[in-house]
Formats: C-alpha cells, sequence, structure tokens
C-alpha cells in the first residue's frame, strides 16, 4: 500500500516539473511577444515621423499621443501576464518543494 501512494506522489512531482517548464516556456514567449510589439511600435513611429517631419504640428502630436498609448498599454498588459506566470510559477514550486 505504501509503495502504490509513493508511485502517486512521484508522478504528481514529475507532472508539476514539467508543468513548471511549460509555464516558465510560456512566460518567455509572452516576453518575446512583448518585446517585439514594442518594437514594431517604436519602428512604425520612426518611419512616420521621420528626420523630416516636426513633432510641433498638430498631426504628429496626435500619432505621438496614440503610439504612447499604445505601447504603454503593451507594456502593461506584458506586467499582469508576466506577474500571473510568476504566481503561478512560485506556487507550483511550493508545492514541488513539500
Amino acid at each position: 500500500m505504501g509503495l502504490r501512494i509513493e508511485s502517486i506522489y512521484w508522478e504528481q512531482y514529475k507532472l508539476y516539473v514539467e508543468m513548471g517548464d511549460k509555464l516558465s516556456d510560456r512566460r518567455l514567449t509572452a516576453n518575446t511577444f512583448s518585446l517585439t510589439a514594442n518594437t514594431l511600435l517604436i519602428t512604425i513611429f520612426g518611419a512616420i515621423v521621420g528626420k523630416e517631419a516636426p513633432l510641433s504640428s498638430d498631426s504628429m502630436r496626435i500619432w505621438f499621443i496614440l503610439f504612447a498609448l499604445s505601447g504603454l498599454a503593451f507594456s502593461l498588459a506584458w506586467f499582469f501576464i508576466v506577474k500571473s506566470y510568476r504566481q503561478l510559477n512560485s506556487g507550483k514550486s511550493k508545492f514541488i518543494g513539500r
């Protein structure tokens, strides 16, 4: 009977470790996506504004505000996603540690 229970615990342990690894991979994917999205925003903004267009015109100010807000939204979404992954991973790590 004791051997059967130990076998079940061992399988649960292996499952939690595997899930922790997959969670870390998903967190890395979220980081990569957020970095790519923000880099794309900066690139598009640079292409629109360019060296020739002054930021003093009203249309450039609107573009600047739109891109800044978009970048802020991506960054906040990234922060909360990574925070969620951190909480999930720490819970799994506590379980594995026991």
